[in-house]
C-alpha cells in the first residue's frame, strides 16, 4: 500500500503518520478505481458517492462495531445497518 502510494506520487510520502493513513484510506475507497476508469454506478440502489461521505460511512460502520464488540459482520446486518443509518440521515435533513 505505502509502496503504491510513494509511486503515484513521485516518491513523496506525506510527513505525518495521520495524513498518511488518510492518503491510503482516500487512494483505497476513492482514487483507485477513479484512475482505473471504474464506474462507481454499476450498483442499481447505491448512489454516486464522494470520498467525505464514502468515509463517514466507513466510520459509522466502524464504530458501531466497535461498541457492539464485533469483530466480524454478515452482508445482511451491515445491509441492514445501512438502510437504517441512511433513513436516519434523510429524516435529520428535513
Amino acid at each position: 500500500m505505502i509502496c503504491a502510494l510513494n509511486y503515484l506520487n513521485n516518491e513523496q510520502l506525506p510527513e505525518s503518520k495521520m495524513e498518511l493513513y488518510e492518503r491510503c484510506c482516500e487512494m483505497l475507497m476513492d482514487a483507485r478505481d477513479n484512475q482505473r476508469k471504474i464506474d462507481g454506478n454499476i450498483y442499481e440502489n447505491l448512489p454516486q458517492l464522494h470520498y467525505g461521505k464514502k468515509r463517514k460511512i466507513l466510520e459509522e460502520i466502524s464504530f458501531w462495531r466497535m461498541n457492539g464488540n464485533v469483530s466480524s459482520e454478515s452482508k445482511g446486518n451491515v445491509i441492514e445497518y445501512l438502510k437504517h443509518s441512511r433513513q436516519r440521515c434523510a429524516r435529520e435533513r428535513l
